[in-house]
């Protein structure tokens, strides 16, 4: 209701008793949606108004002093600079006043909500608009704002329709009418309850109510909101209102975006460990392909060369078991095949398990994050701390990544997104040491396998995330697709290259078959 008729009413009477006459110093701005005037009233005393035009929130409020940038200001409205007010004039039933210049210029403070805007209309009918992007304001007419009504209970009984005889009446007042039950009324009753409402809106001090979702400025109550009485002064209540809304509700929305990011990543931690435990507790329970090497190479005698799968006795535990071939390979280096992948199976157990400690680890930390700033009473505080958390990229809501991530054998996997995306993911978000992989000759993603300190890459792994590169390729329907991999220290970006277009150097390459893990 900051915007509301009957506020800004009350607003435009009491700039009428300060502001005729007073000079109009300069107008600018230094934050986006906002302009700030400053003027000097006929006594002498400087007066100022920022004008707040966000989308999300626009109100009107009027500091007693205000420090101007040296850098990063834009001038606005300079026309009007040395000029007075002669008249400032309030439209009938809208949410629009004037300012008359001298000079014959007009600056309208259309104040439609998130439409809400400040049009300079020159002499010569010329228009400047403060959020030029409401081209719609160019063909405004002054005339056309105001909205005379003959309000009489005969016209009224004729036509009872709310809207037609309170276009002025917001979604505040209107909830209120729900809550004393209006529409029960009887048409003369109705037209009573209006004509004391409207004649309560002229007087009644100015509310604060505390609404879940945003705080409110009123000139009535509503059922079951706290109240806080902002007294009848309407520069001193939109004052408090801008304050409270900009830090007290501001810290809140803040606070609220920043847990709930803060939570999605708990809530990923703990889906990752899900998962991370379930295969662990597969590997673990399968048949050891160590134990399978040694079933192979106790009966080399017996498998023959050139089949994909063969029985065996486990003489481990005296059950047969199947042991799937590669056909190229003689037994021996199947058994050898074996014995690699035993090794890499204890690295990624290793990974694993090294990775879902650190998960708990970091769901910790975060947990403990969102108690502190639970605690947190300012904008500044929280602001201060975000920047200084330890795992600072965790508080930071909203932020888009230019890549997919997956987890294979306990490994961060990131995958661009486009062409851009690759440029920023390669260029960017690269660690010297981790392994980059693109199919080869073809559009595709580019793939980064993130390095961790003190563990080496298996072949079987570099196996695992080649496909993926292959499957975000132009060749994901291929059953044979080279993929390249590299350093990502060996990979470089020419000037006035294409997006995604790169130089590698000292690549391998690995055919695979296309899969996501």
């Amino acid at each position: 209701m900051q915007f509301n008729y009957y506020t800004l009413k009350r607003l435009s009477v009491y700039l009428k008793s300060i502001l005729i006459n007073s000079e109009w110093l300069e107008s600018f701005s230094q934050q986006k949606d906002e302009l700030i005037i400053s003027l000097i009233t006929q006594q002498g005393l400087p007066f100022y108004i920022r004008c707040t035009l966000r989308n999300d929130f626009s109100c009107l409020s009027f500091p007693t002093e205000y420090h101007k940038s040296r850098k990063n200001v834009v001038t606005l409205f300079s026309e009007l600079n040395n000029g007075k007010i002669l008249a400032i004039e309030q439209y009938e039933n809208e949410r629009a006043f004037s300012f008359h210049f001298d000079n014959g210029s007009t600056l309208l403070f259309k104040l439609f909500g998130n439409r809400s805007n400040i049009i300079l209309i020159d002499n010569n009918h010329n228009r400047s608009l403060f959020k030029k992007k409401l081209v719609v304001d160019n063909q405004l007419s002054l005339d056309s704002l105001h909205r005379p009504i003959e309000r009489t209970l005969e016209n009224y009984r004729l036509d009872p329709n709310l809207n037609s005889f309170y276009p002025t009446f917001d979604k505040t007042i209107k909830k209120h009418l729900s809550e004393v039950g209006f529409e029960s009324m009887t048409i003369d009753a109705q037209w009573e309850y209006l004509e004391s409402l409207d004649q309560e809106m002229n007087s009644n001090p100015f509310l604060l109510l505390h609404h879940d979702l945003r705080p409110i400025l009123s000139l009535i109550p509503l059922d079951d909101l706290p109240i806080d009485d902002l007294g009848e002064d309407v520069i001193s209540a939109l004052n408090q209102f801008n304050s409270y809304f900009t830090r007290e509700h501001a810290l809140k929305v803040q606070k609220e975006q920043t847990i709930s990011e803060l939570e999605k990543k708990v809530k990923q931690s703990e889906n990752y460990i899900q998962k991370a435990e379930s295969k662990l507790k597969v590997l673990e329970n399968e048949t050891s392909p160590s134990q399978l090497a040694d079933v192979l190479m106790a009966n080399l005698h017996v498998v023959k060369t050139g089949i994909d799968q063969v029985t065996l006795m486990n003489f481990y535990d005296d059950k047969e078991v199947e042991i799937k071939l590669k056909k190229n390979l003689s037994p021996q280096k199947n058994a050898e095949h074996y014995y690699r992948k035993s090794k890499n199976r204890k690295i990624e157990l290793e990974t694993l398990s090294k990775h879902i400690e650190e998960k708990r680890l970091g769901i910790t930390k975060i947990k403990v994050s969102i108690e502190e700033i639970n605690t947190i009473e300012s904008i500044k505080g929280l602001r201060k701390f975000t920047k200084h958390a330890p795992d600072n990229d965790r508080l930071k809501p909203n932020e888009s990544k230019p890549y997919k991530e997956f987890f294979v054998d306990g490994f961060k996997v990131w995958v661009g997104k486009n062409a851009k995306s690759n440029d920023e993911l390669t260029l960017k978000f690269s660690y010297k040491e981790d392994l980059w992989f693109h199919v080869k000759d073809i559009p595709g993603s580019h793939v980064l396998l993130k390095h961790i300190a003190g563990t080496n890459f298996s072949i079987h792994t570099i196996e695992k995330v080649a496909a993926i590169a292959a499957y975000y390729s132009k060749r994901k329907n291929d059953n044979h697709v080279p993929v390249i991999y590299t350093p990502a220290k060996f990979v470089r970006k020419r000037k006035r290259s294409l997006p995604g277009q790169v130089i590698v150097e000292r690549e391998k390459v690995i055919l695979v078959t296309p899969s996501l893990i």
